[in-house]
């Protein structure tokens, strides 16, 4: 009987390998109670024969597990990598883009820097040039001053 089981199982799992996306569910038994009384009518083995039967049952599963996963990883195996190496180009790219990002806020730190220089530069020249222009009206005070009172002084003595 258990036989049976087992060749059904087998027969089903290679008609679902046309289809190797289809997952059937297990059927879960229930599993047998510790310390249960020996039921009539059962031979004094079975239950350690049914356990052994599920043991086997979930051992194959787990082959036939295996195999789906390696059949996928064949499959699909070159699409990772192909995925890894977009990424790994996206991830040069991506540091590219940052250490550029990083150099530009270096130079805008930079220009920000020179132009606050320039800024005090022009500040300063333009108090050294006002400084001039009053020294220059000052000393055009003064010479016109001097060239008013020479002219004067050289009028009154010419009578």
């Amino acid at each position: 009987m258990e036989w049976m089981l087992l060749r059904e199982s087998l027969e089903d799992l290679i008609s679902d390998q046309d289809h190797p996306f289809t997952f059937k569910e297990p059927k879960v038994e229930a599993m047998p109670k510790k310390h249960a009384p020996a039921e009539i009518g059962r031979l004094p083995g079975y239950r350690s024969q049914n356990i052994d039967a599920r043991k086997f049952d979930l051992d194959l599963n787990l082959v036939i597990l295996e195999r789906y996963l390696e059949d996928l990883n064949s499959r699909y195996g070159s699409i990772f990598k192909e995925l890894d190496d977009e990424i790994a180009a996206k991830d040069e790219l991506l540091e590219k883009i940052t250490s550029n990002l990083k150099s530009c806020v270096r130079s805008n730190e930079v220009n920000a820097k020179d132009v606050v220089d320039l800024i005090a530069w022009k500040s300063l020249i333009s108090l050294q040039i006002d400084t001039l222009v009053r020294d220059n009206v000052i000393l055009r005070w003064e010479f016109f001053l001097e060239l008013y009172s020479l002219t004067i002084f050289n009028t009154n003595e010419v009578p």
